[in-house]
């Protein structure tokens, strides 16, 4: 029973680590689309 719970514990660490990875990846990609964006919108100036 305890071995099975500490199995549980990594597997949440586990998520949380891979969604919080994933989570960054997407605030990055969002933060250099919305800079590039405005660094088009500075060159047709």
């Amino acid at each position: 029973i305890d071995n099975f719970g500490s199995r549980g514990y990594k597997y949440m660490f586990g998520y949380i680590f891979i969604s919080l990875i994933i989570g960054l990846i997407a605030v990055n990609l969002l933060i250099s689309n919305i800079y590039g964006k405005n660094i088009i919108k500075k060159q047709d100036y």
